[in-house]
């Protein structure tokens, strides 16, 4: 299925520009121009300077393998871009992940006590692994994630936890992300469900 991974929309006093960019085909401008005798050479330029930020968003699309995911405030376009990630389910009660999981999102399918062990801590900077609750959970599926080390999860105020969980009622539709350091995996709760850090 073709994902949507732009869709921007500027409006002006006169001018509707909207960009909508497919991943893996050619991407679209369309432009329509309001006849109300005020299409000036200010809008005209806010439509150049769309352009060109369009064009970049299409090269890197097609020369870098990346989809770009846009972000305007009141207009104003903003250079963010985020790599397409891996998919991975998991139905499975347990998992020890590795460095073949880095860049991934880990799909939990189980509904059932789901023990998670993160990869060695000695991932090289940067590296994440991210998980989330599949379709069709329930309040049963239950994740405890825990470092390979104990003791060395890195959250809000805690340097040394011992895992994350997410407590009943918390646990359909939650999304966790973990990063690296180099020496230890710092945890991020990436959703509005109460995430629990242990010690």
């Amino acid at each position: 299925m073709k994902k949507l991974c732009i869709i921007m929309v500027l409006v002006t006093v006169a001018s509707v520009v909207v960009y909508a960019g497919t991943a893996g085909v050619t991407n679209t401008v369309t432009k329509s121009h309001q006849p109300n005798g005020r299409d000036n050479g200010l809008q005209q330029a806010i439509i150049t300077t769309v352009d060109a930020v369009i064009t970049k968003m299409d090269a890197m699309t097609t020369t870098d393998g990346i989809s770009p995911v846009y972000f305007s405030s009141e207009g104003i376009p903003s250079d963010v871009y985020q790599p397409v990630s891996t998919m991975i389910t998991e139905s499975t009660t347990n998992r020890v992940c590795t460095s073949a999981d880095y860049g991934s999102w880990i799909m939990i399918t189980s509904n059932a006590t789901n023990n998670i062990t993160l990869p060695a801590n000695a991932a090289t900077a940067g590296s994440w692994i991210g998980f989330m609750s599949g379709n069709g959970v329930t309040d049963d599926c239950a994740p405890t994630i825990s470092p390979a080390v104990a003791d060395t999860l890195v959250g809000l105020n805690d340097a040394t936890a011992g895992s994350i969980t997410y407590g009943s009622s918390n646990r359909v539709g939650f999304r966790v992300l973990f990063v690296s350091d180099g020496t230890k995996w710092h945890v991020y709760n990436r959703c509005i469900n109460t995430m629990t850090l242990n010690t």
